[in-house]
């Protein structure tokens, strides 16, 4: 019958020294390569390029927000501050988890974690973090750490090659440097 064929292709054989479902492992990794190629291949799909420009503009929303806070004249309220907190917050989650999600599903992740793109986005979260424990704990001044997390805008520098106007973005913020303070 049609059950029972299904049921046999749906049956997993096992690996006679692990004990572990062949099928099951297969389709594990099946996945990470598709959630690796997803996330690290923006011409691979349009759901890639998708989660490119996404990642994309929330650099972008925080580097505006990080350089509005910044001027204090006119954007210097508590309310206005609380806003850019809460932006932030939600950008560096959206940055730890692709980057969590790219270790976990990197097919070498020595590899990865070497790569200087990975690099530059794990110096530009890891501050956002030592900056809530360093205040949690009154360490007192953590501002260079908000410096610091502005490196996430080389990622542009990345997709520049392919973009003329992220070029002509990429060119503003290495020639702001000085006034970004670093």
């Amino acid at each position: 019958s049609i059950i029972d064929k299904v049921t046999a292709q749906l049956e997993p054989a096992v690996d006679p020294d692990t004990g572990e479902s062949i099928r099951v492992r297969e389709i594990y990794e099946l996945m990470k390569l598709h959630l690796w190629i997803l996330l690290s291949d923006p011409d691979s799909s349009r759901a890639a390029y998708f989660s490119s420009v996404l990642v994309l503009g929330f650099i972008m929303i925080s580097s505006v927000t990080f350089c509005m806070e910044t001027v204090e004249n006119e954007f210097g309220s508590p309310q206005a501050l609380e806003i850019f907190q809460g932006i932030e917050a939600v950008c560096i989650t959206v940055f730890t988890l692709e980057y969590v999600l790219k270790l976990i599903v990197a097919p070498q992740r020595w590899r990865f974690v070497k790569n200087g793109m990975n690099i530059v986005d794990l110096v530009s979260i890891l501050p956002y973090y030592l900056e809530r424990v360093a205040s949690s704990l009154q360490f007192g001044n953590t501002r260079i750490l908000r410096v610091v997390r502005l490196v996430r805008v080389f990622r542009i520098l990345k997709l520049g090659g392919r973009y003329g106007k992220i070029q002509v973005v990429a060119k503003a913020v290495l020639d702001s440097m000085d006034m970004l303070g670093m």
